[in-house]
């Protein structure tokens, strides 16, 4: 099963909420297990979601939904020397209460179930718990995440850490947050995302995995609630800018760019970075610096050619 097929499944999964399957394509395991067809043994692939993958799927959906969610303690319903089955209990402001319940086999289960039964319960119930909620419902996956299928008999692991390139869903909601929160043009916003994604991984926007995708809509996110923390009269986290040596640092950095025929003063740097006010701006020092640099490259290039 390739990368591509990988992905094609997660996007008919559709999406739970405000995320969707395909941006945690990356976290998608391959599992293998043979099936005797018309008296033909043939080896069977279905793609599972771990655990670990639900529970991002969780956090992203709640967080970009600003609700909470929460994990009630373990319950014990069954322990004897040959099994010991666990419930969890999961409550989500969205989506209400869901409950998973797993068994680790002490008998007759695998070494891990044997040595360590209550960890490899309870992550399955977690699993089984958030799957509920529609987290990580692959197409012929059913309930079961890939750590209950590993378990089977004769289930192998095919293909598991892929990472794929940024989603469609989360292309487009970069660029709203980042929008949103600084303002501009499409064209000033996707030159600031290009600066961000040049300062942190060394490529353009364009180019970006699903995984860093994933990580910068968290951080606009938590800049979006930060600013509306800030209308409501709660005390903001403070800017970069309020710190005097950081300011004095950043602006003696922007001297020592040179623009043919322009100036960069405050206005200036304000109109690169595409924000009405410097404290708007919600990237670091760092790619504000690299985003006036590149608007430099690009006006003295232009400049030579002229």
């Amino acid at each position: 099963m390739t990368s591509e097929d990988i992905l094609e499944i997660c996007e008919r999964a559709g999406a739970v909420g405000a995320v969707t399957h395909a941006e945690f394509a990356n976290f998608v395991i391959v599992l293998s297990r043979s099936k005797k067809v018309d008296n033909e043994w043939v080896n069977i692939e279905n793609c599972y979601m771990p655990v670990e993958g639900k529970v991002a799927m969780a956090r992203a959906d709640h967080a970009r939904q600003e609700k909470k969610m929460f994990v009630q303690p373990l319950t014990v319903l069954v322990n004897t020397e040959q099994s010991l089955t666990v419930q969890v209990v999961i409550q989500s402001e969205i989506y209400g209460t869901s409950v998973g319940t797993a068994t680790s086999r002490l008998g007759k289960g695998t070494n891990a179930e044997k040595e360590q039964p209550y960890e490899v319960a309870e992550t399955s119930a977690i699993g089984r718990a958030l799957a509920g909620f529609g987290y990580g419902i692959l197409p012929g996956s059913g309930l079961a995440s890939a750590e209950d299928m590993e378990r089977v008999d004769g289930v192998e692991r095919k293909a598991a850490g892929k990472v794929f390139s940024m989603s469609a869903n989360q292309r487009n909601t970069v660029i709203s947050l980042y929008r949103e929160l600084h303002g501009g043009t499409e064209v000033e916003t996707l030159a600031g995302l290009d600066a961000m994604w040049m300062a942190t991984w060394k490529k353009k926007f364009v180019e970006a995995l699903s995984p860093e995708a994933s990580s910068v809509i968290g951080k606009l996110m938590e800049r979006k609630k930060e600013g509306k923390a800030a209308e409501n009269g709660n005390k903001p986290k403070t800017h970069w800018l309020d710190d005097p040596t950081n300011r004095a640092k950043f602006w003696a950095e922007v001297g020592k760019i040179q623009v043919t025929g322009t100036k960069l003063d405050e206005a200036v740097v304000r109109q690169i970075l595409g924000v009405e006010k410097m404290h708007a701006y919600a990237g670091t020092a760092n790619e504000a610096l690299h985003a006036i640099q590149q608007f430099a490259a690009t006006a003295n290039k232009a400049a030579e050619k002229s």
